[in-house]
């Protein structure tokens, strides 16, 4: 008897053409997943029922409940592949020029819109011979940085619906990039006041909660449509900072104008490329909610910050 091995599952996404419709083929490379991600698959919720008059202590019957898809991806950032337009909005491509006017780079922009794109992760097994697709996923976001540290990004999914192909004619053969190492945070990131910098980051956690729920009424077992519904709460951004002077304190004290942060993370050119690779991560219109000093014996001065953006938006720089 073999025992499956996990090295022979993959999974990867398609953005969909058609919202809620499965998209063929669905095997673009999402990044690295070193962490378990726990699929909703194998899943058949009943509720048990009982009725009065059966004579018996027990369910008499279970009743069909309906099925969610809902599951977090670990992934360490390595290129531009990772889906981060199914937790924002909108992806735009555009060139990047160099003194030459000549093209040396692909800039993909992740800006915020209200309604989010759908995407179909597919999940393959070559030992266990089966393909599973999850349709119509939409994503809540947060990246994870900290100093000399890669850069993590977990999309959490809500899908609508799932299908099982047991006896797939083949598996797709995904590609797995490793000619560069992933995105790492070893570079200076800053919060700025126009020109002057108020504060460099150490680390970040920053979230983006879309409030997604599943519809389902009227769609089987499956949901129809994934609804954003969040908008006040839709930011969560703290940061562990070294103080650089009172700035941030007093405009907390204040209550003084926004700020704007800038994590620019740069994979350094190698061999012919004349452009670096970039991560950059733009909070803008920020409020300061919390930015004590806090006292301590020895060591440099750090501060927990609390921000509150209005907008949002990341890029990522990849030469060709």
């Amino acid at each position: 008897m073999r025992t499956a091995q996990a090295v022979e599952g993959q999974l990867s996404y398609g953005i969909e053409t058609v919202p809620y419709t499965k998209e063929v083929p669905a095997t673009t490379f999402l990044g690295y997943l070193e962490e378990d991600t726990d699929l909703p698959n194998g899943q058949n919720p009943h509720e048990p029922m009982v009725a009065g008059g059966t004579k018996r202590r027990g369910p008499h019957c279970y009743a069909k409940q309906k099925r969610a898809y809902e599951f977090s991806i670990p992934i360490t950032v390595y290129d531009h592949n990772v889906p981060l337009e199914t937790a924002l909005g909108l992806r735009t491509i555009t060139d990047v020029e160099n003194l030459s006017f000549v093209k040396v780079a692909d800039k993909h922009t992740f800006t915020e819109t209200n309604a989010l794109p759908t995407m179909t992760l597919e999940h393959a097994h070559l030992g266990l011979d089966f393909i599973e697709h999850y349709i119509g996923c939409k994503s809540n976001l947060s990246i994870s940085i900290a100093d000399e540290e890669l850069v993590k990004a977990t999309l959490d999914i809500v899908g609508a619906s799932y299908d099982l192909d047991d006896s797939p004619s083949s598996i797709p053969d995904l590609v797995i990039p490793c000619g560069k190492s992933p995105f790492a945070f070893l570079d200076v990131a800053l919060i700025k006041v126009g020109a002057k910098v108020v504060a460099t980051i150490k680390s970040a956690e920053l979230n983006w909660d879309n409030g997604l729920t599943a519809q389902h009424h009227g769609n089987g077992r499956d949901a129809y449509a994934i609804s954003e519904d969040t908008a006040k709460d839709k930011y969560d951004m703290k940061m562990t900072v070294n103080v650089v002077d009172l700035d941030l304190l007093k405009r907390a004290y204040n209550n003084e104008d926004p700020v704007a942060v800038e994590i620019r993370l740069t994979r350094h050119a190698t061999g012919d490329a004349t452009v670096d690779d970039g991560f950059n991560v733009f909070l803008t219109d920020c409020r300061i909610l919390n930015a004590p000093i806090p006292k301590r014996p020895e060591g440099v001065l750090e501060s927990e910050i609390t921000l509150a953006p209005r907008n949002t938006s990341i890029e990522i720089i990849t030469p060709i």
